[in-house]
């Protein structure tokens, strides 16, 4: 573990960080990636060579994401598929052919017009007319196609939910908790209630889900884990959705009276 000391007038480069060199040594043979809440793809267009001449500023875990679904490693999924060892990458084909199935299509990056492009058959369709949640579901398929996502892997999301269709929130559990399945590991941050409880309903006895929970106290911040949802005593998401379920039953019962 790492830990960082700072406090209100501490400058970001400056914290106290305690056992870094050792938490940098076990993690140099793992590859991490980091997707953020905001969908960036469809506006990548000369988006590195604008923040690079500082015409605008972005986070740089924007122009991560964006690198790592331009990169053609040439060691992708499909490459992989030719060699003999057929199961260490049958997983990732089906998950691919899955996605595609979501998606109606493949991904394709023109790096003659630097953007992205949903591709079926003939046709193409730029990235800004797709709905967002397709958005995401293709960005992990170009992810996945990359070798980005593979066993030893770890992925952070920042609210996978976040403007997406409701209706694909199973769709994306299944597809991460396949990726856990077979190796990634994957941290997620989220306010959504349906998202969380997907994976207790999805999960199987082979899985490994872990909740947490941080919340204030007078001491400061607390924290808390479960294996279950409903673990957690301090759950902002569930206290909110409950206060809803109880303002409906109320609204219901004063229509009655």
């Amino acid at each position: 573990y790492v830990s960082l000391y700072f406090d209100d007038e501490t400058y970001k480069w400056n914290a106290a960080a305690e056992n870094e060199a050792a938490w940098e040594n076990g993690l140099i043979n793992s590859d991490s990636i980091f997707i953020p809440a905001k969908e960036i793809l469809s506006n990548c267009y000369q988006l590195n060579s604008a923040v690079a001449r500082r015409n605008v500023k972005f986070d740089d875990t924007y122009i991560d994401i964006i690198d790592a679904a331009k990169v053609d490693v040439g060691n992708t999924v499909e490459t992989n598929m030719i060699c003999e060892d057929i199961e260490q990458y049958g997983w990732q084909d089906r998950l691919l052919k899955k996605i595609e199935a979501l998606i109606d299509g493949k991904v394709f990056y023109d790096p003659q017009k630097d953007g992205f492009y949903l591709r079926n058959a003939n046709s193409k369709l730029e990235f800004n007319l797709v709905a967002e949640g397709i958005r995401k579901l293709a960005l992990l398929w170009q992810l996945l196609k990359n070798s980005a996502l593979e066993s030893g892997s770890i992925l952070f999301w920042d609210e996978p939910e976040a403007n997406i269709n409701p209706a694909y929130l199973r769709n994306i559990v299944e597809i991460l908790l396949a990726l856990e399945r077979h190796g990634v590991q994957i941290f997620l941050s989220t306010h959504n209630y349906m998202l969380a409880k997907y994976f207790e309903v999805l999960k199987d006895d082979s899985d490994t889900v872990l909740y947490h929970s941080l919340y204030k106290t007078e001491q400061g911040i607390g924290y808390e884990c479960g294996e279950a949802f409903d673990d957690l005593k301090n759950n902002a998401i569930i206290n909110s959705f409950d206060k809803l379920l109880d303002e409906i039953y109320d609204m219901g019962v004063s229509k009655h009276e």
